[in-house]
């Protein structure tokens, strides 16, 4: 059972920054990117080792969408058990049931790396799939899991949801798996966004349609307002803040204008809004123009370099204070981390606290599956109740990460006291 639950309905297995059910009040700095003139600043665009070196690629709504699309190409399906992580949040699992096959969940170790021995007890003759996850941002040693999927005839997935930059034994994240899947939306200030990357499958066999216009519209009034719903974007955000101030009213007249035959269907897929349930309805939907062009011309190295700094600002900030440890304090070579996993022994008091204070917080396996329990693997569920994450992008202000920073030490202080 549950040691307590941790009530948040901020939607941050996602990464948003919407205000919660639990009415917390909204975020006072952004969980992900959002759109800034520092977004494009630099000159090395495409350079930075990712899950975009692969040799095919598809850019899809979302990374469940990728994982889905991934299975339906090998033809996954009823009768087929796949291997994910115990570990996990709904969107990793969907897509497994969406196709008809079982999810079976095995083990990781306190590092969250791989447990294989409990991989190799879980195989059966039905087992066809192991999901390969870099929580975090940190890789797993996929080269090793490479040989093992190889010995035992398994398809690999490298869900790279959390690393879309990096590199194992000299390559790029994604280069050893049969497929790759990305979130795009975690790393650039996006609305939309999966990547399905392969070096080894051609992934002509997956057809896709350009998104509708309704979606476009939607993508690029969503990626504005986000962004001036921060203060960026300079003095043409407070120029275009005017019509945000009526944003309600334009956008019902736009929607009556071009959206009155579409009746209830969703204009967006429910990733971009946050949500973790899985919509087959953008299956075969490309990624919205604006994103793709916004991934196509971000700065990449300037990225990491920046994500790399924050996150090493965190671990000297928050080593000496008791009551809670950051997950890993060390960064490998063009590791670009996708959040700071802290681990907080009085978990539940500080994150409300900080709720409170519109502190951003993601709070990835909050809840595990149903078939999860603390005998499947006790650090999952240790992880889902004391394990919660801050932001470490790029497009975070100077006064944001250091206000952040000071929150979290003054609170957990307390928590100790």
């Amino acid at each position: 059972m549950r040691l307590y639950p941790i009530m948040d309905t901020t939607k941050e297995n996602d990464l948003t920054y919407e205000e919660n059910s639990n009415n917390y009040p909204p975020a006072k700095a952004p969980i992900s990117p959002v759109l800034s003139f520092s977004s494009f600043s630099g000159n090395d665009h495409q350079n930075a080792p990712s899950i975009a070196s692969a040799k095919y690629k598809r850019f899809v709504t979302s990374g469940r969408i990728a994982t889905a699309l991934a299975l339906i190409n090998e033809n996954i399906g009823a009768g087929d058990e796949v291997l994910v992580p115990a570990y996990h949040c709904e969107s990793m699992v969907a897509p497994v049931r969406h196709t008809g096959a079982t999810a079976v969940f095995y083990r990781i170790n306190a590092d969250t790396s791989i447990n294989i021995d409990s991989i190799t007890e879980l195989l059966t003759p039905k087992t066809k799939v192991i999901v390969v996850t870099h929580f975090f941002g940190f890789p797993q040693n996929v080269k090793e899991l490479r040989s093992f999927c190889d010995q035992h005839d398994l398809i690999m997935i490298e869900d790279c949801a959390h690393s879309f930059f990096g590199k194992f034994c000299g390559h790029p994240v994604g280069y050893y798996a049969d497929y790759a899947i990305a979130s795009t939306m975690k790393f650039f200030p996006v609305f939309d966004g999966g990547l399905l990357a392969s070096n080894k499958h051609p992934l002509n066999q997956i057809k896709l349609e350009k998104p509708s216009v309704h979606m476009e519209v939607k993508a690029f009034l969503t990626i504005i307002e986000r962004a001036i719903s921060f203060n960026r974007l300079s003095f043409v955000g407070k120029i275009l803040g005017f019509f945000t101030r009526i944003k309600d009213y334009l956008w019902s007249a736009i929607k009556a204008v071009f959206f009155k035959d579409r009746g209830s269907a969703s204009i967006g897929p429910s990733a971009a809004e946050g949500g973790f349930s899985f919509d087959p309805a953008w299956l075969n939907t490309k990624a919205s123009k604006v994103s793709r062009f916004i991934i196509k011309k971000t700065a990449m190295t300037e990225l990491v370099k920046k994500r790399r700094q924050t996150y090493m600002r965190y671990v000297e900030a928050l080593k000496d204070i008791e009551g809670c440890h950051i997950l890993h304090t060390k960064l490998a070579d063009h590791i670009a981390p996708v959040v700071v996993p802290v681990y907080f022994n009085h978990c539940a008091q500080v994150f409300d606290k900080l709720k409170k204070k519109g502190v951003p917080i993601w709070h990835f396996g909050e809840f595990l599956d149903p078939e999860v329990s603390v005998s499947t693997c006790p650090i999952s569920y240790e992880y889902s109740q004391k394990v919660i994450q801050f932001p470490c992008h790029q497009e975070l202000k100077e006064k944001e990460i250091e206000w952040v920073i000071r929150e979290i030490k003054a609170t957990c202080l307390a928590a100790n006291k």
